[in-house]
């Protein structure tokens, strides 16, 4: 690859030059500390990655850290380019108009909107933060900072619980030949019903060629009504690999049906182990089997009581999904393979599935309703 030798030796050269580029644009003072950006201001620091790089391409990805909320913002942005290093510029441009901006509009509290939502019997305030839509290619004509907002507010707001910090990230584009594609993400989750929202409106676009557009919500809970989750991101993680390894040394039924009072006494929480205990089997089935679609909804048994929640407004569902696939590629178990064939088959996703296809359903026609746990009668939902 010429033209990539001509501007960097390697991969790395080119990272660092992205994390000088973004150094140099912030304005609040920084520090770069080996791969990543730290601004005390703020208490956060960013990652930048190159992903790919070729000739005229830069696959970037980006890793926000805020510390004060326990949580990690991820964006990823592709640019074309004359060469690499201005492919590079034009993913970065991306990235600090975006989800950057947005950050920043946080926290300097800057015209933030006003949203309250109730969810397990709690009434939580938010302050919401647009950010600037970031088009490219043919314009699509004139779209207020709040456009998207005012059409995804209510169902967004039905889908966050009791974080501190939520996120929602927008992309739109269409081709000019009628083919779109969308995605509406809350917290780095693609959410299907928001998606086809966005996807109607990008099909409405009177392009004859490539636009697309990008923006960002950063959902801000107050202080006031923010109920503090016992466990750290870390500290579920921590849980996860502790469910995880005492799933693996269960040979017995009594096993697995002391396993929730076991898992209890090693983590101090009675309604996470329930959590890990019913989420991890499903976790695992899901992604065993991408071709069946599945819903974004749970439904909480308790005693004779059953409520149903979105995915996204349990603090721990996806940090709990998340840390089962980095625990299995950590290397803790002594046959992952098995441990999660095991997991797969102790799933009710898997039992209906069995069903489904004994009765001659196809895989890609499939589409699983939403999961019921039955959970102790004094499960708190957080």
């Amino acid at each position: 690859m010429e033209s990539l030798n001509e501007n960097f030796n390697n991969i790395y050269e080119a990272e660092k030059f992205l994390i000088q580029n973004i150094s140099d644009c912030i304005q609040e003072k920084n520090i770069i500390d080996g791969n990543k950006i730290v601004i005390p201001k703020y208490n956060m620091s960013i990652i930048p990655k190159i992903e790919q790089l070729k000739e005229n391409m830069a696959n970037t990805s980006y890793f926000i850290d805020l510390s004060d909320y326990d949580t990690t913002l991820y964006e990823c942005s592709a640019a074309l380019g004359k060469d690499c290093k201005t492919a590079i510029g034009m993913a970065q441009g991306s990235f600090m108009f975006g989800i950057l901006n947005t950050v920043f509009c946080m926290m300097n509290k800057f015209n933030p909107r006003k949203l309250t939502t109730e969810f397990s019997g709690n009434v939580h305030n938010w302050n919401v933060y647009l950010g600037d839509i970031v088009g490219m290619g043919e314009s699509t004509g004139k779209t207020e900072p709040d456009f998207y907002w005012n059409i995804l507010k209510e169902h967004i707001a039905k889908r966050i619980g009791n974080q501190k910090l939520c996120y929602v990230k927008i992309f739109a584009s269409n081709l000019g030949n009628g083919e779109v594609s969308c995605d509406c993400m809350i917290n780095n989750v693609k959410i299907d019903e928001l998606s086809e929202v966005v996807t109607e409106i990008a099909k409405g676009w009177n392009v004859s060629s490539f636009s697309s557009q990008k923006q960002f919500f950063i959902i801000e809970q107050d202080k006031e009504t923010v109920i503090d989750y016992p466990f750290t991101k870390n500290g579920l993680k921590n849980a996860v690999i502790t469910a995880m390894k005492l799933f693996e040394s269960c040979e017995t039924d009594e096993d697995y049906d002391t396993m929730t009072d076991k898992l209890e006494k090693a983590i101090g929480d009675r309604s996470l182990a329930c959590e890990l205990y019913g989420f991890i089997p499903e976790i695992c089935a899901e992604n065993a089997f991408p071709e069946v679609k599945t819903s974004d909804e749970l439904i909480i048994y308790t005693g004779d009581k059953h409520t149903s929640y979105y995915k996204t407004q349990l603090e721990s569902y996806y940090p709990i999904c998340n840390s089962v696939f980095e625990a299995f590629n950590s290397g803790i178990f002594n046959d992952v393979n098995a441990v999660y064939k095991k997991y797969v088959m102790f799933s009710s996703f898997f039992k209906a599935l069995n069903n489904a296809l004994n009765n001659d359903s196809k895989l890609e026609n499939l589409k699983m309703t939403a999961t019921a746990y039955c959970m102790d009668d004094d499960y708190i939902a957080r």
